[in-house]
């Protein structure tokens, strides 16, 4: 707002000074109106964007995802080019079951070069709640790539084991050709959580939970990740 006023100022003065001791055209004078009023816009509304950003955020961690949406909507209408709002709604969309909408949201910045680990992190859960496998598991490697002990700041209870979990899940959804991948995600899941897992795809004396042998890879591999969706959900 400072630099609002000290702008209008220096208008003033630059009006009274310059056009009546120099005659200068009125055309310049016209030009300079509009810089300035551009400026002052501009600050303006990216002050609202900044704003109604920090209001998003703070419905969304009270868990009031439909305010939330609403606010980063908002947020949108000060910046429609807006990164930050566009993974914001597609987040607060995701969280009311809105997984086709919230898609869109994310598909808004396919174009832009970076991405915040929160962006990988929501597409993952976008392409899985949809059941598009094959793009889940591209967005969960993308995710773990860029941050491997993933925490969602506006959301701790979602973090990189949920991710690892739904590229697990997406794996062993596509069949067995993709079992070695499912063993992988499982193994490391049952070390981090502490479970009573270690599967060897191809050593069929390791196929145990507990006191339970298993006669086939897709029966241990069905209730390790329903073990495990139970600590990770």
């Amino acid at each position: 707002m400072h630099f609002l006023l000290t702008t209008q100022v220096y208008y003033e003065t630059f009006i009274d000074q310059y056009i009546t001791r120099y005659k200068i055209p009125l055309i310049i004078i016209f030009l300079v109106s509009i810089v300035l009023s551009s400026c002052n816009w501009l600050m303006g509304s990216d002050y609202k964007y900044r704003d109604y950003l920090k209001e998003s955020w703070e419905l969304f961690e009270f868990g009031d995802y439909a305010a939330s949406e609403t606010r980063f909507s908002k947020a949108l209408v000060e910046n429609n080019i807006g990164v930050e709002a566009f993974w914001g709604r597609g987040w607060s969309r995701l969280l009311q079951n809105q997984a086709a909408a919230a898609k869109d949201d994310f598909d808004r910045m396919i174009g832009y070069t970076f991405k915040p680990d929160d962006y990988f992190a929501g597409l993952t859960l976008v392409y899985y709640l949809l059941e598009d496998y094959l793009a889940t598991v591209d967005a969960a490697t993308d995710a773990l790539m860029n941050n491997d002990t993933y925490i969602f700041n506006h959301l701790e209870t979602y973090n990189h084991r949920d991710i690892r979990f739904m590229r697990a899940s997406a794996n062993y959804s596509m069949g067995e050709i993709r079992f070695e991948y499912v063993v992988s995600d499982v193994n490391d899941l049952a070390n981090r959580l502490k479970l009573p897992i270690t599967i060897n795809s191809s050593d069929a004396s390791s196929w145990v939970i507990g006191s339970v042998q298993y006669e086939s890879l897709a029966a241990i591999l069905t209730d390790a990740l329903e073990m495990i969706a139970k600590v990770v959900s």
